[in-house]
């Protein structure tokens, strides 16, 4: 309503990785069990988070 058109590809990495190792089931990936911003950079994800353009809060 404002503008913008906004995406939500949601856990779409998880999928591509589970596709990637031909899972027949969703198993648990260890870079998933990171969570949030300085977890990200703790776990040594800096060129991802350089990628991120804004976050919508609220």
């Amino acid at each position: 309503m404002k503008g913008y058109r906004v995406l939500d590809i949601g856990n779409l990495d998880m999928e591509y990785e589970w596709f990637l190792q031909r899972s027949e089931r969703k198993v648990q990936l260890s870079k998933h069990l990171v969570v949030g911003e300085a977890a990200n950079r703790t776990a040594g994800y800096e060129e991802y988070l350089a990628q991120v353009k804004g976050f919508i809060e609220g």
